[in-house]
Parts: structure tokens; C-alpha cells; sequence
């Protein structure tokens, strides 16, 4: 519930803190500071991979019960953090300051702008990379209060500092730059207080006593590292293959799209957020089966959870940029639909690679997936030097994660007993059985009433309803309905 209130306030201000940030920069100067900032995001391939390493020892230590190692695994992690963020700020000012200035498309009267904001991409990297393990610690004690209190003051504080861009004099680009800097360093110091105040082990001096922690985590990051970078090359990539071929201005509409999209995920996002734990938690206590049923009802929800926000999004998403954004740059509908498509299939891509790491298969997963999504990288090139069409990338992009959900499904099987005809049966075909009828009546309102305000009204009802429908009736089982009416009943005798 903690989350659910989090995602409303941050969609409810992050939405509308978009619209005004795209028209106090400009088309242009979205455009530059996203595929800017997807240098420094490329650059920090290695802090992703040391998260999810950080996040599974500290999960697996609390499904063990283990204290003294658990607050081992947080030293640790926050002293290779420190020794990462280094890193990357060296990369950073070597490396992709000579791509940004070499390779990228950049209006010349914009270049020095370009590199102000470079700067202070590199400052919030380097912020948020040692914000991480904090984080983590949070998300692993299940302290969801806290995390969405903080996630909504992070969003309060770019709302605020979206509308002071309206009204500044300076250059609205450099201060834009300057603002996210500086809410990283709030997001910072709020999760340092958090931590040392309300979680134990986080507390006291961060000394390691057991040092094989540091091979440990390092060893199972260095192959995780592989499939992190190839990650950042293959959702980045796209940023800087659009802006070779095509300019800034189809990089704002690619932000634009992924920002919708961020807001509309979250809806889901939340619920996983709260399973992961459990998953890793239950694999630590060799309570396998618990695991399985675990990852199998959270990606049935997850689907089904995503689908009531996602439908009225893939039908009306013209009209709905329209309403969220004074003027629509070109593909960012089509940016928006496929994306969304996408993240249906990351419903099931995000818990298996939580099973992945939970269980330690990251050499195999990760050579794999990592191979899969370099080869995207090359793909969507080679295709675009042949036509040129700005979804080529978005559709390679698509087809890839799919191909991964594959390969997870298969890499887990290997360690704990998956029936994979039982998986297809119970996730695949009965989320495409059970969302299928909403898809066709819903396709039957877009093409036969005119777009506006009233087929817009009736697509967001008959979703909800003819969903909701849907799920209980085809989506769950007969145990799921009686668990279901059981709940319901109880809720009731308690308030009466």
C-alpha cells in the first residue's frame, strides 16, 4: 500500500513535471540532454550489476537470519561502491567526454551547454551510485514506508524545480542539469539518515570482518557485469543510434516515450518491488517449491496488474499525449505503443532475473542474455544503414527481451524443478487467453467511435471492467477465486 501511494504521487507529479520540462527546454534541448545523459548511463553498466550483487547477498543473509553477516555485506558493498563511482567519473571524463564531443549530433551553438550538463550527469552518477546499497538495504529490510516517502519528496523536489526552469533567466538546459544534481544529493543524504537511524546493521563503524565477502560479491558481479553491460549498450544504444541517424529531436521523443512508459510500469513495478525479496528469501531457505509458486503468481500478476493501465495506453495513446504534452514531437505514439508492449513481456523478465541471481546461475544467464543484447546493439545498426526507420531499434529491442524471458525459463529449470509445458500452460497461455477478449473489444470501441474525450472515457471504463471480468473469471483458478471471496468476506465481517 506504501508503494501504491508512492506510485500515484510520483505519476501524478512526474507526468506533469515532463510536460513542463519539454516545454520550458525545447524539443531540441530534451533531445541533447537525453542521449547526453545516456553516456554517463552507459558508463554505469557496472553500478547496475553491483546492486542486484548487492540486494541478493543481503536478502540471502536475511532469509538465513544472519545479523553479523548481513551488516558485513553492507560494509562491503558501500566501500566498492565508493571504489566504483571513482571509477566510473575517471571513464566518464576520459572515455565519454571524447564520444559526446567526437560522435554524438550536437547543435554547435549547444556544445557547451552539452558539456555543463555532461558534467553534472557525472556528479548525479556518481551520487546515486553510492546511493544504491542504501537504498537496497532498505528494500531488503521491506521498509516500504520509508522508500516511498523518500521516492515521493525526490519527485516533489523536480516538480518544484521543473517550474522554476519557466521562469529563470539562465540557460534552461544547464540549470535543468544543475537541478537533477542536486536532488541526487538529497536522495543521498536522506537514505544515509534513514539507514543509520532505523536499521541496525547499518550502524556503528562499516568495518568487514569476514573479507572472502569482498571475492564473493565481486566474483558473482563479474559475470553479472557482462550481461549489465550488454543490458546498457542494447537500451542506450538505442539513444545514441537515434541520434546519429535521425538528431536530437527523435531523442526527446524516444525520452518522452520511456517516461510515459516509466509511469504507466510502475503500476507493476510496485508489486515486484515487494516480491523480490521474497523470492530470494525463499530460495535462502531452501523452501523451493514456495519459490516456484512464488515466481509463477508473481508474473501472472504482474501481467494482469499491468494490463489495466497498459490497454488504455496502447489504444489511446495519441489522444493522451495530446492531453499530457502541449505538442506531440513526431513517433513519440509509436515510441510509446511499442515500449509498452515491451514492458508486458518484462513482467516476466524482471522476477525470473531475480531467480537467476537468487539461485547464483549468473555465469551461464548472463554470457547468454549478454551475447543476445550486444548482437540487438549490432542489428539494429546494421538495419537502420539499410532503411531508414526510427522503430527498427525498438522492435529488435522487442524481439531480444523475449528471446531472454526464454533463456531465463530455461537457466532456472537446470537448478530447481520447473515443468516448463506447466509454465507455458499456467503463465503464457492463460494471460494471452484471458487478455485477449479486453484486446478485441477494446480494438472494436478505437476503430468504431471517432477519437476524443468520449471513445477516450469508455476505452479507461470498459478496460477496467471488462478486465477485471476477464481476470477473475478465465485469470484465476478456482483455489485464486476462493481465496479471493474469502478475503472479500472477511473485510466485510470486519467492518460490520
Amino acid at each position: 500500500m506504501f508503494l501504491y501511494a508512492r506510485m500515484f504521487v510520483t505519476m501524478l507529479f512526474g507526468i506533469y513535471t515532463s510536460r513542463i520540462v519539454l516545454e520550458a527546454l525545447g524539443e531540441t534541448n530534451f533531445g541533447i540532454y537525453n542521449v547526453v545523459g545516456g553516456i554517463v548511463i552507459i558508463l554505469n553498466f557496472l553500478n547496475a550489476t553491483l546492486v542486484a550483487s548487492t540486494q541478493r547477498y543481503i536478502n540471502m543473509s536475511l532469509g538465513e537470519r544472519s545479523a553479523s553477516y548481513t551488516k558485513d555485506v553492507f560494509s562491503a558493498a558501500i566501500k566498492i561502491h565508493h571504489v566504483l563511482s571513482l571509477i566510473i567519473v575517471l571513464l566518464a571524463e576520459t572515455i565519454g567526454f571524447w564520444f559526446m564531443n567526437t560522435v554524438l549530433t550536437i547543435p554547435e551553438d549547444r556544445v557547451f551547454a552539452a558539456n555543463v550538463i555532461y558534467q553534472f550527469s557525472i556528479v548525479t552518477v556518481f551520487l546515486s551510485i553510492n546511493t544504491s546499497p542504501l537504498q537496497a538495504m532498505v528494500i531488503s529490510q521491506e521498509k516500504m514506508g520509508y522508500y516511498a516517502i523518500l521516492s515521493m519528496v525526490s519527485t516533489f523536489a523536480k516538480f518544484l524545480f521543473a517550474y522554476y526552469l519557466l521562469v529563470t533567466m539562465q540557460d534552461r538546459l544547464i540549470v535543468y542539469g544543475g537541478t537533477l544534481c542536486l536532488v541526487g544529493l538529497i536522495d543521498y543524504l536522506l537514505y544515509r539518515i534513514i539507514c543509520s537511524r532505523n536499521i541496525e546493521v547499518c550502524r556503528g563503524k562499516l568495518a568487514v570482518k569476514d573479507k572472502s565477502i569482498y571475492k564473493s560479491m565481486l566474483s558473482f558481479s563479474s559475470w553479472a557485469l557482462i550481461g549489465s553491460l550488454a543490458g546498457s549498450l542494447s537500451n542506450q544504444g538505442i539513444n545514441i543510434l537515434l541520434n546519429i541517424f535521425f538528431g536530437p529531436a527523435v531523442n526527446a521523443a524516444r525520452g518522452l516515450a520511456m517516461t510515459f512508459n516509466n509511469y504507466v510500469y510502475s503500476f507493476v513495478a510496485n508489486f515486484t518491488i515487494a516480491v523480490n525479496p521474497q523470492i530470494v528469501k525463499t530460495y535462502a531457505s531452501n523452501e523451493y517449491e514456495s519459490m516456484y509458486d512464488l515466481l509463477l503468481k508473481s508474473i501472472k500478476f504482474s501481467v494482469f496488474l499491468f494490463a489495466f493501465l497498459a490497454f488504455p495506453v496502447l489504444f489511446e495513446a495519441k489522444f493522451i499525449l495530446g492531453l499530457w504534452l502541449k505538442e506531440v514531437p513526431e513517433y513519440t505514439t509509436a515510441f510509446c505503443q511499442i515500449i509498452v508492449l515491451e514492458s508486458f513481456v518484462s513482467c516476466a523478465e524482471r522476477p525470473m532475473a531475480t531467480a537467476c541471481n537468487a539461485i547464483g546461475c549468473v555465469k551461464q544467464v548472463n554470457l547468454s542474455v549478454g551475447v543476445l543484447y550486444m548482437l540487438s546493439f549490432v542489428v539494429s545498426w546494421g538495419l537502420l544503414l539499410m532503411t531508414s526507420n526510427a522503430l527498427i531499434p525498438f522492435i529488435v529491442h522487442f524481439v531480444t527481451i523475449l528471446i531472454g524471458v526464454i533463456c531465463f525459463l530455461l537457466f532456472i529449470g537446470k537448478y530447481i524443478h520447473i515443468n516448463k509445458i506447466f509454465f507455458v500452460k499456467k503463465v503464457v497461455i492463460k494471460s494471452i487467453v484471458t487478455l485477449l477478449p479486453p484486446a478485441l473489444i477494446l480494438a472494436a470501441i478505437h476503430y468504431n467511435m471517432e477519437e476524443g474525450w468520449r471513445r477516450a472515457i469508455t476505452t479507461c471504463i470498459a478496460s477496467f471492467s471488462i478486465i477485471t471480468i476477464s481476470i477473475y473469471y478465465i485469470g484465476f483458478d478456482k483455489t485464486e477465486r476462493s481465496k479471493i471471496i474469502s478475503m472479500i468476506k472477511q473485510k466485510i465481517v470486519s467492518k460490520l
